[in-house]
């Protein structure tokens, strides 16, 4: 059987935030052919994982995470599960929930969706889009419960914070690609030029320093402290 694999890719850095070209590649097992998927296949895609699929991230900052997201919790990643629903794949994210800062308890386990996956010989993409690893640790920024998403993380992996163990042991907060996590700055700056990207880097107000070691990142307490207090201050503000 040939296998196939289908690329969603993010437009060049012209390309405009929130609905962006979709181009899918497919490759064969034995031939390096290309071929772009019918206008009506594109269309059902658009259909399906909603605006922002082939698009780039807009780097957000923390307020926004705070302000607009349904579930802010810390979970580990317990499995993943992929379905075909008609017009490609998405991949399920199971986590076990350990602690929630903002939002509903969603019980013991939550499951997240991704577009994409890999089912019976076939594999689909989306450019920029990590799945989080079984095993993985981390504070997570749901934006909705209800609503599919390409990406269910507010700003892809802008809302994705995981936790390692320094040398010592003891728990620390990294960004998605592993860079310590030194403080947090929710408060919204007056004004600033948005940033098109991957959403692989950290959110605005999210401090993080490359050449700092591990153990000089916040605990988990630490951080989602501040993030705690960050959200009273705004709940009093609204007030």
């Amino acid at each position: 059987m040939q296998s196939q694999r289908t690329l969603f890719s993010p437009p060049d850095s012209t390309g405009v935030v929130m609905g962006g070209s979709l181009a899918v590649l497919c490759a064969a097992a034995r031939e390096r052919s290309r071929l772009h998927v019918w206008f009506g296949a594109a269309l059902a895609w658009f259909a399906l994982a909603g605006p922002a699929a082939g698009s780039s991230v807009l780097q957000v900052h923390l307020s926004e995470m705070l302000s607009r997201c349904e579930l802010i919790f810390e979970g580990r990643v317990v499995g993943h599960s992929v379905e075909d629903f008609g017009s490609g794949l998405r991949t399920w994210v199971e986590f076990e929930v350990l602690d929630v800062v903002k939002g509903p308890d969603p019980g013991r386990t939550l499951s997240l969706a991704f577009l994409g996956g890999e089912l019976d010989g076939v594999v689909s993409e989306v450019a920029g889009l990590r799945l989080p690893d079984p095993g993985e640790r981390g504070i997570y920024f749901v934006e909705s419960l209800t609503r599919l998403q390409v990406h269910p993380l507010y700003g892809w992996d802008q809302g994705r914070l995981r936790i390692e163990r320094d040398a010592d042991g003891s728990e620390r907060v990294v960004s998605a690609l592993g860079r310590p996590v030194i403080g947090v700055s929710p408060e919204t700056p007056l004004a600033r030029e948005a940033a098109i990207g991957t959403g692989a880097g950290p959110a605005d107000g999210i401090e993080i320093d490359r050449e700092a070691p591990l153990r000089a990142a916040l605990t988990p307490a630490e951080f989602k402290a501040a993030l705690s207090r960050a959200l009273d201050d705004a709940r009093a503000e609204a007030k």
